[in-house]
């Protein structure tokens, strides 16, 4: 559960208040704005330590909060 905390730390950088939405929406839905979602990845990138794969860079691809922390995980291990 720590990295679903982290990422919603992450969310809320950049001005989004997950509270509202729950961490089950998906997070293109609540992500509209092309700068928020850039700032975003970029603060996950910063917060963990990682590079995140391309693919996360079409905001469509972004799952969940708990799905997103899924990836991270397995970003760490392959990293």
């Amino acid at each position: 559960m720590e990295y679903e905390k982290r990422i919603a730390e992450c969310l809320e950088n950049v001005g989004i208040d997950i509270a509202a939405y729950g961490e089950e929406v998906a997070l293109g839905d609540i992500i509209q704005d092309s700068l928020v979602f850039v700032s975003f990845i970029i603060e996950v990138e910063d917060e963990f330590g990682i590079q995140l794969d391309d693919g996360f860079l079409i905001v469509d691809n972004l799952k969940t909060i708990r799905g997103l922390a899924e990836e991270i995980r397995l970003a760490e291990r392959e990293g």
